[in-house]
């Protein structure tokens, strides 16, 4: 699967085959948002990317493979308004503080698509096919290990308490985790970025009110 920063190195043909594939995933995120997977089928896919519906089976066998397609690109492009947060100069807390953003920022425009996938999750999870499954793995993996970078960071500089890195990587990953589910699923409208703070927190500093802490 060719990703974004391959797109320098594509011939014209290649790069007109991209841009065509682009339109059809935005028809079909547009379409999969508002009336769901099962009840979006192939050919208002085509038309509402003004495409015929021989021409999108030239890209896509299948919605399946359509939706995962669109799926990676999803998780793709939040990994690259991620890439370089590891690296911003400041402490380990705002840089984690910024990933918390960023993610609570693209879940909250993508988030019609995602409570798509939130509905179905049992059901594609079971469909993934075994290499891209294996793609989701290694971005995920990827995800986990600049969270560890920073915890490590913060561990050595002193910022955070000496637990695993991995530890923290995690904990702090399954707390976003936590509200962006309870969110996705939520019939409440509320702009999810607004539990940023709420998540930082409870992250750095637990749920045990400061002056109970103190007669421990």
């Amino acid at each position: 699967m060719k990703t974004k920063s391959d797109s320098k190195n594509l011939s014209r043909k290649e790069r007109e085959h991209q841009i065509r594939r682009g339109e059809i995933l935005r028809a079909a995120t547009k379409l999969f948002g508002t009336k769901g997977y099962y009840a979006t089928t192939m050919n208002e896919i085509a038309r509402e990317a003004e495409f015929s519906i021989g021409s999108l089976y030239n890209f896509f066998n299948n919605k399946e493979e359509l939706y995962f397609s669109l799926l990676y690109e999803k998780i793709e492009e939040l990994e690259g308004f991620l890439k370089g947060v590891k690296k911003m100069p400041g402490t380990a807390r705002a840089k984690l503080e910024q990933r918390v953003e960023i993610i609570l920022d693209y879940f909250e425009k993508e988030r019609d698509f995602f409570k798509v996938f939130s509905v179905h999750r049992e059901n594609f999870k079971a469909a993934l096919p075994g290499d891209f499954a294996q793609q989701i793995r290694t971005k995920i993996t990827t995800f986990i290990e600049d969270v560890v970078y920073v915890a490590d960071e913060g561990i050595k500089s002193g910022e955070f308490r000496p637990f695993s890195a991995q530890e923290i990587a995690m904990t702090s990953l399954a707390i976003i985790h936590s509200f962006l589910a309870m969110w996705i699923e939520s019939e409440e409208e509320y702009p999810v970025r607004e539990k940023k703070d709420v998540i930082m927190d409870i992250f750095c500093h637990g749920i045990i009110n400061q002056k109970q802490r103190s007669k421990r």
